[in-house]
C-alpha cells in the first residue's frame, strides 16, 4: 500500500544520504592528508 511505499522510499533516501555524507567525509580526509 501507499504507506509502505512511502516508508521504503524514505529509508532509501536516508541510506543514500548517509552514503553521500560518508563519501564527503572520505574526500575531506583525503584532501587534508595529501
Amino acid at each position: 500500500n501507499a504507506e509502505n511505499n512511502r516508508a521504503r522510499s524514505l529509508i532509501g533516501f536516508q541510506s543514500r544520504l548517509e552514503i553521500a555524507i560518508l563519501a564527503y567525509n572520505l574526500a575531506y580526509c583525503l584532501e587534508r592528508f595529501n
